[in-house]
């Protein structure tokens, strides 16, 4: 058996490897259940043998310290080995990018099954496959996502304004430059918080199907509010839905979708207001058409990337 003094000296060992290299449990182990073993190990080395001399039986403490050191050496080099590899292992997988340009719309699958629908000039940013604890994207634009269930690993979407957390649910967030932030949840519950740095007064709220989470431009504050579903994700079905939105606003819809540059001639003309009208797999000509006859606008194509708004005074 280890004498008192042996055993002292043991466990400060593995005290300062824990307080200066910060021993990880989940990859090298309980700290008890690994000192138990060196102490075991070392019994089963240094304990005499019956049949050996008297003289070899007397070991010194200092034989003993130098044994043990060498074995918990040993121990540890094994354990900071296999750390290594797993830090070595996770720092493999692959980040992948997706662009969705103006006028492109890409239906993605990751690799945990979740499905996600990126809109026009949006870029959603995964690793190869998930290795960690969560499952963690990037998001710029706007994409709606089909979140496959797993309550060990929580999917994580992050924004410039704000991270959505989830374990399995559909949901949407749209996050374009200069435009509201905001997640609106189609089944499950949601999770969303401000990043860091937005100094707001409430930091996190929860979601449920048909509400919205979003930072009001207004009064920078996160708010919670009820919402149409088919108004906010008609889009990933290729509809386009004008709901009570100027003219200005549709057409940096229109200049998304179809990637093309649209102005008016008169400033006034982008505040008339669009009531309700809904496109599907509509071509940007029709979608026009259609405006021209419901808004009384006028419309002219400089070229095949470029539109010009014209006419007098909107019906609205």
């Amino acid at each position: 058996m280890c004498t008192t003094e042996e055993v002292r000296i043991v466990e400060d060992f593995l005290n300062s490897f824990q307080k200066n290299n910060e021993w990880n449990e989940s990859i090298h182990g309980r700290h008890s259940e690994v000192e138990n073993r060196i102490f075991e190990k070392l019994e089963q080395k240094l304990k005499p043998k019956a049949n050996k001399s008297t003289s070899r039986k007397l070991i010194t403490t200092s034989s003993l310290l130098v044994a043990a050191s060498l074995s918990i050496l040993l121990v540890l080099s094994i354990l900071m080995y296999s750390s290594d590899q797993d830090v070595l292992e996770k720092s493999k997988v692959s980040t992948v990018i997706r662009k969705a340009e103006k006028g492109q719309k890409y239906s993605i699958v990751l690799a945990d099954g979740t499905k996600v629908r990126l809109n026009s000039e949006s870029t959603l940013i995964f690793p190869e496959k998930f290795a960690n604890d969560t499952r963690e994207v990037e998001l710029i634009g706007e994409a709606f996502f089909e979140v496959t269930k797993n309550p060990k690993k929580p999917f994580i979407v992050k924004t410039k304004k704000l991270t959505t957390e989830v374990l399995g649910t559909s949901f949407n967030i749209q996050a374009f430059e200069k435009k509201k932030s905001s997640v609106t949840v189609v089944t499950g519950k949601v999770k969303v918080s401000v990043n860091q740095y937005e100094k707001l007064a409430k930091e996190s709220i929860l979601l449920l199907p048909k509400e919205q989470g979003y930072i009001d431009l207004v009064s920078n504050e996160l708010t919670k509010t009820n919402v149409e579903l088919d108004k906010v994700i008609s889009w990933k079905d290729n509809t386009i839905l004008f709901d009570h939105v100027s003219m200005r606003e549709a057409a940096d819809i229109l200049e998304r979708w179809y990637d093309v540059t649209i102005t008016f001639d008169k400033s006034n003309l982008k505040e008339c207001l669009i009531l309700r009208s809904s496109y599907k797999n509509e071509s940007l000509e029709n979608i026009l058409k259609s405006l021209k006859f419901i808004q009384g606008i006028d419309f002219r194509f400089v070229n095949s990337k470029e539109v010009v708004i014209s006419g007098g005074i909107c019906k609205n």
